[in-house]
């Protein structure tokens, strides 16, 4: 974690590595046991407060592959709400990484913006369990996305236009990027396919009226992919990770040691303006069940007086 490896370690002790009992098997006994006490620390940890806006990702542990949650709350402040062993495309990974985090305290009733990286499992496994949650699909992974259907030669031209496309108000968004895949279908029907796909999806900060200062920072996983940076030079030095258990263990040591360095997001002193669109959202949508339901109740009255 220091960037010193376990053969090294001795230049900097000294003599006091033999009196301290500073092997390189009890070094590495101690290692283990830290990620061990780390992973469960960061399972059992409560989710005190509301958190408006959650960026899931997977990041590569050697030969392991696993999925974290970050998230961010009403101060703006950053926090890591899980991991789980698993990429994002698989139902049971994503599951068991949500449902810890519902255990440990996320109220799934209360409005709160998924950053994902477009996988449709994370997705469904997100609107499964949350009811008023608002997707909001990475920028940064569907133009690679879109971009690995073209050729060589096309794609920074089309990524140019796509990025423009994301800079407009919601509806002219909407409308450039459908121009785009327009285009691209007579060429390209592959990245026009990509394009479309979830392309509304792309938008939904726009959709919610954000400021431009807030839209930076939730309009990709960028958040979660800087603390998988910070936990991966914390992990640089080492060469073999023995396994996803022992993955898991170091990856939960690094990212608990990167979180000491997060600071608040950019234009943190806006995220009011997302909480109150999130709440504005969930009351229109109660707003618009509830005369049903009246209507509902009506007739039953209806029916009895009719009846006596």
């Amino acid at each position: 974690m220091k960037g010193i490896s376990t053969r090294e370690y001795r230049g900097v002790f000294d003599e006091a590595g033999a009196e301290l009992g500073l092997s390189k098997s009890n070094v590495s006994r101690q290692i283990g046991e830290a990620g061990e006490s780390a992973l469960k620390a960061l399972a059992d940890r409560r989710i005190q407060t509301r958190q408006l806006a959650v960026f899931i990702d997977g990041i590569h542990i050697g030969d392991s592959v696993a999925i974290a949650a970050v998230g961010v709350d009403e101060s703006g402040c950053k926090q890591v709400l899980g991991i789980s062993e698993g990429a994002s495309e698989s139902a049971a990974s994503v599951g068991a990484l949500l449902d810890s985090m519902l255990l440990r305290g996320m109220d799934p009733n209360q409005g709160t913006l998924f950053v994902l990286d477009g996988s449709k499992a994370l997705a469904k496994a997100v609107k499964d369990r949350f009811a008023s949650a608002v997707i909001q699909r990475c920028q940064i992974h569907k133009l690679r996305n879109v971009q690995d259907h073209l050729p060589e030669s096309k794609r920074a031209r089309y990524g140019a236009m796509i990025a423009l496309a994301w800079k407009l108000p919601h509806a002219e968004a909407l409308a450039k990027l459908e121009e785009i895949a327009a285009e691209l279908e007579v060429l390209y029907p592959g990245a026009a396919a990509s394009l479309r796909e979830g392309m509304a999806e792309t938008l939904s900060v726009k959709k919610l009226g954000l400021p431009e200062s807030l839209v930076r920072s939730l309009k990709s996983t960028n958040i979660v992919e800087s603390s998988f940076s910070r936990a991966a030079a914390k992990l640089r030095r080492v060469t073999n990770f023995s396994g996803g258990k022992n993955a898991m263990n170091w990856l939960a040591t690094a990212m608990t040691l990167a979180e000491q360095g997060f600071r608040a997001i950019v234009g943190y002193r806006d995220v009011w303006a997302l909480k109150a669109a999130l709440d504005d959202l969930k009351r229109n949508v109660t707003l618009q069940a509830r005369p049903e339901a009246l209507g509902q109740g009506n007739q039953e009255g209806v029916s009895h007086a009719d009846a006596s």
